[in-house]
């Protein structure tokens, strides 16, 4: 979990860091039986979060002077998994409820940062008006019933 933060060099390491964020999502961080391990991955991605998004800020005002292929790539790459690290701290909230206030703090961040790829904190906005909605909230990021 902690080189999630490392993924950026090569594809290969970036779809394996969406899939853990997606498989952490979607089970629930192993669910209502274990809310120590969930906490701590929950605690895992909001610091991935805060790293990404305050190293998005700086990273992208000096790439955008370079405008290479491979600096395209990256800030691509990092929306991506910043998209997937806003959903899965939804979800984890989702599932264990004591996280929400946290995961609330977390999103509200993002979202009022408007930060230059507008994909993230559309996500993060979204989310939390799911989360003042709690049957929707479930509905939409609970668990999959299939």
């Amino acid at each position: 979990m902690d080189r999630l933060a490392e993924a950026y060099d090569s594809s290969t390491k970036i779809e394996l860091a969406l899939q853990l964020c997606w498989a952490i999502g979607e089970h629930g961080g192993g669910g209502a039986s274990h809310k120590d391990q969930a906490r701590e991955l929950f605690e895992s991605l909001e610091l991935l979060l805060y790293e990404k998004f305050s190293s998005s800020h700086l990273g992208l005002r000096q790439e955008s002077a370079l405008s290479s292929e491979g600096a395209n790539f990256r800030k691509s790459s990092q929306s991506r998994l910043l998209c997937f690290v806003v959903t899965t701290i939804a979800k984890l909230a989702t599932y264990h409820r004591e996280l929400l206030p946290r995961a609330r703090v977390s999103l509200a961040k993002v979202a009022r940062s408007r930060m230059s790829d507008a994909r993230v904190w559309k996500r993060a906005h979204d989310y939390l008006g799911f989360m003042n909605e709690p049957a929707i909230c479930l509905s939409v990021l609970g668990p999959s019933h299939g």
